[in-house]
């Protein structure tokens, strides 16, 4: 998307730190944040980095699980470390999606 069109508006300078907080906290530069808000979508909150050392922890560890289930031999064993490894990677998605990606607003933007 080509980004051509320059906007400047006035605020007050407590709603300006307000804007910049709030950018802050979501993880994302103001300009982005407003054309996410424009286009319909509510930000959340950037967890801390515990939340991302316990995901690649989680990651790391169902990679090991995959890489045992190939030198397995019992067929058993395999089936249920691949299952397993698959459940938790389908949960990591999942918990990916709750606390990382944004709402769709119900608000229609004009």
């Amino acid at each position: 998307m080509n980004k051509t069109a320059r906007i400047e508006f006035v605020m007050t300078e407590e709603d300006a730190a307000k804007l910049k907080e709030y950018a802050r906290m979501v993880r994302l530069p103001v300009s982005r944040l407003i054309r996410m808000i424009l286009q319909g979508y509510r930000p959340k909150e950037g967890p801390g980095e515990e939340f991302y050392k316990d995901l690649n922890k989680l990651w790391e560890e169902v990679s090991k699980m995959q890489l045992t289930a190939e030198v397995i031999r019992d067929p058993d064993i395999k089936k249920i470390l691949r299952d397993t490894s698959e459940n938790i990677l389908k949960l990591t998605i999942d918990i990916e999606r709750k606390y990382l990606l944004p709402d769709k607003s119900k608000l229609k933007i004009i």
